[in-house]
């Protein structure tokens, strides 16, 4: 698990948030630019924004969110990029599949190869139906998953671009907002955009829009974490569940009294042919880490 963790830490931090990384200076000069266009507002309505968390509208005027204004640098990025990641995603996590897959398939050809005459006396059809069944329920699987991880992603891309209470630049800039809003007396307006101009201006290490970046990252590594391993219905756990289903069935038919001595010649044949297979299983989570390790997010 620890191994796990380290290589999605590396996965989140790297290309995908690299890039939006890289383009911070750009981000925070837009943010700049807007909010000198804020200034040009009458004070009446730069406070009605500050006391509303940047959120207003009038009867007059529609819904408008400072929020949204000023992360749009980061906003713009994001959908620059986002395809690419979730493409890669899909890439490679359908190489996984396609590759346990061809693991469930090559077990009785395996079987025949090695040892051609014992599988004339095993049920081959029957072995075959079971593996057949197995391999449907290992796609199955893939399949679900991957239409709820783009559903659990789709939302944290709207957490990161729509302001909202869980927005993730919104939750940073919610400080500097309380601290307007506790201000008063002569001047809190100029106050109020002096401390909003510091806020954005911060260090990339402490500003916003990285604090933004961060829980960004922190989210696509905890929903990746309950898809693909930690969860109750991870990948991992229902594909093991599949496996270790199939591996029981060889086993119980391997577990028959057999009185036929080529039955039970091929009977041993076929335990060491899933003996290596089961091998192969036990060490699909790191098949996990090392396929998802070669993607960019």
């Amino acid at each position: 698990m620890e191994t796990r963790v380290k290589t999605l830490k590396h996965i989140v931090e790297g290309p995908f948030l690299t890039l939006l990384s890289q383009q911070f200076s750009g981000t925070r000069d837009v943010a700049i630019q807007i909010l000198g266009q804020k200034r040009k507002k009458h004070a009446s309505t730069i406070m009605a924004f500050m006391r509303r968390n940047g959120n207003h509208h009038t009867s007059m005027c529609p819904q408008e969110s400072w929020n949204e204004h000023f992360m749009r640098g980061l906003t713009d990025a994001v959908e620059e990029h986002w395809d690419v990641f979730e493409n890669s995603r899909i890439q490679h996590t359908s190489q996984l599949r396609d590759a346990l897959l061809g693991d469930m398939r090559a077990i009785l050809p395996l079987m025949s190869e090695q040892h051609p005459r014992s599988v004339k006396v095993l049920p081959m059809t029957r072995l075959q139906e079971l593996v057949d069944v197995q391999i449907s329920s290992v796609n199955n699987i893939f399949r679900t998953d991957d239409i709820s991880y783009s559903q659990d992603l789709r939302t944290i891309q709207i957490d990161v671009t729509q302001d909202s209470d869980r927005n993730h630049f919104s939750r940073a800039m919610q400080c500097v907002y309380d601290e307007c809003k506790a201000d008063k007396g002569n001047g809190v307006t100029k106050r109020s955009l002096d401390k909003m101009e510091a806020h954005l201006t911060r260090d990339q290490l402490d500003s916003p829009f990285t604090r933004a970046e961060r829980s960004l990252g922190a989210a696509l590594t905890k929903n990746d974490a309950k898809h693909m391993q930690g969860g109750k219905d991870s990948v991992l756990k229902r594909v093991n569940a599949v496996l270790e289903a199939t591996f029981d069935a060889f086993d119980r038919l391997d577990d028959r009294q057999v009185d036929d001595p080529k039955e039970r010649k091929a009977m041993k044949a076929l335990q060491k042919v899933l003996g290596k297979m089961e091998e192969t299983y036990r060490v699909v989570g790191e098949k996990l880490i090392e396929v998802k390790a070669r993607y960019p997010a």
